[in-house]
């Protein structure tokens, strides 16, 4: 049996480049694209003392905001803390930067833990504009709430390869499923899905196999169907939103 994970890590390490902009100060290139297809970078600093800042330089709310998203509303705010808090993330208000202080030795966990949080923020809010009354994370709380789905949010798992993978809703087992944990997409590319894939395939080593992952997508756009594809490979189940009503036993 191939080892997928060993093959994902292996593949990791031989895309990724780093290049220091000043002493003390690094730029880490990773082969993950953003929806502009440009590859996403994180920003290691040493703060002396043993202590060093993992940062995404400012980048991704100010992306957002140059696409036209606007975080000045409440409840944005809360839904964008909410998101950083479920990888342990904090918010530099002032300068938009998203960053994370740790020591040597939790270095790789926090790079990891940035690079989730700035394609899980991106993915978020991307859809999103002024004008929309709510986002894809309200609406699928929202759904749950009215049938009576009872979840937790933002659980965050141990992996095989040490990694933490933090899921969106977690649905206890009972009679009829096994537990589920999901997670949403509301940007459909091949770069989410493989994360997506790789976070399932280290929890599942590392859990056993009596569990499920179902993603649920937003189609309010055209979808890749080679992604949804891709998932079924791994006995991950795709459920697109638009038919949310038709798989709500595997909900309950």
């Amino acid at each position: 049996m191939i080892d997928h994970i060993d093959n994902y890590l292996k593949w990791l390490k031989e895309n990724m480049t780093q290049s220091e902009i000043k002493p003390g100060l690094c730029e880490i290139t990773t082969p993950f694209l953003d929806r502009h297809n440009d590859y996403t970078q994180i920003y290691v600093e040493d703060m002396r003392n043993g202590i060093f800042e993992v940062s995404d330089g400012g980048y991704t709310l100010s992306d957002l905001s140059l696409c036209g998203m606007d975080f000045s509303t409440p409840k944005r705010k809360e839904l964008l803390q909410q998101s950083l808090n479920r990888l342990g993330i904090k918010l530099d208000e002032k300068q938009g930067i998203l960053y994370a202080k740790c020591s040597k030795s939790e270095l790789p966990s926090i790079q990891h833990r940035m690079i989730q949080s700035m394609l899980d923020v991106n993915d978020m809010f991307y859809l999103s504009s002024p004008n929309i009354k709510s986002l894809f994370y309200e609406d699928v709380k929202s759904f749950f709430d009215s049938h009576e789905i009872y979840y937790s949010e933002g659980m965050s798992v141990m992996g095989k390869s040490g990694f933490s993978h933090t899921y969106h809703f977690v649905l206890q087992r009972n009679k009829r499923n096994p537990q589920r944990f999901i997670n949403l997409m509301n940007t459909v590319s091949r770069s989410n899905a493989e994360r997506i894939i790789f976070s399932w395939g280290d929890t599942k080593e590392a859990r056993g196999n009596d569990e499920k992952l179902i993603v649920l997508i937003n189609d309010s756009q055209k979808i890749n169907d080679s992604v949804v594809a891709g998932f079924q490979q791994y006995n991950i189940s795709p459920f697109l939103w638009s038919k949310r009503n038709e798989n709500i036993k595997d909900f309950a």
